[in-house]
């Protein structure tokens, strides 16, 4: 019986942790839960920059967001509407700080698993202003899609193939809406440079990087572990596990 409760616990918290978005209930939940997350994120860092700063143009030097995959790019959107809303600053402003705050860091390569959004705010209740911001942010890149030879990925709104409503992509969201986006290898940023967003990476070339997501045998080589193999072997052994040190050299 305890086991069986500890599983039915498990299960529990699994269940609302990571909703089944398969239904329309489930979308809504996943949902809601990444502007909670995202909302109640930012509406502390506003909080704390607005106790030691009042001149909001120095924002993006005391404020660094990374958006770790599309699951909080509704920062974009949410930032937004605190900047428009809350600090009443005008949209080229609020835009400028955005960006600049924001960067992204894509995980994903599979277009399928990329997130989508209706670009009415699913069936939760966001402000009015979450709404337009998303429209018009998305609006800021509709003309890139047009101009581009590609394939018109760069649009962050299209309509859903298996009907008429409109979805937000929400990579694309993040793209527009920071300053710097990167994968976690170099063929994976070179993928995504040019095959998932291509038309995003021709559009802000100077955007795109590369961030190695953990350490590879060649940057241990060129570290100074290389030049200290004593060192390495110490750290194996005081790890108590049998790593080889025949690359240390």
């Amino acid at each position: 019986m305890g086991a069986f409760a500890e599983a039915l616990a498990a299960e529990s918290l699994t269940r609302v942790l990571y909703p089944d978005d398969s239904t329309i209930q489930g979308q809504g939940l996943r949902f809601l839960q990444e502007y909670f997350l995202v909302a109640c994120s930012l509406a502390d860092l506003v909080r704390r920059f607005r106790r030691a700063h009042g001149d909001w143009s120095v924002f993006p030097e005391k404020v660094a967001i990374q958006m770790n995959d599309t699951h909080p790019a509704l920062a974009v959107p949410e930032l937004m509407r605190l900047l428009l809303d809350e600090a009443h600053l005008g949209w080229d402003e609020a835009w400028d700080l955005t960006r600049r705050t924001l960067a992204y860091t894509n995980h994903t390569l599979l277009p399928e698993a990329l997130e989508k959004w209706p670009s009415g705010g699913s069936s939760c209740s966001f402000p009015d202003t979450w709404r337009s911001s998303t429209r018009s942010i998305a609006g800021c890149s509709m003309p890139c899609a047009c101009a581009s030879p590609a394939t018109g990925t760069a649009c962050p709104h299209e309509p859903d193939r298996g009907g008429p409503e409109r979805k937000v992509r929400m990579a694309n969201l993040a793209i527009v809406g920071s300053h710097s986006t990167n994968g976690v290898a170099a063929i994976h940023s070179e993928l995504l440079r040019t095959r998932v967003v291509r038309d995003f990476a021709d559009l802000y070339p100077e955007r795109f990087n590369n961030k190695t997501n953990g350490v590879t045998l060649a940057a241990g080589c060129s570290s100074p572990i290389r030049r200290s193999p004593g060192s390495s072997r110490r750290r194996s052994e005081t790890a108590g596990s049998p790593i080889s040190h025949s690359w240390v050299g």
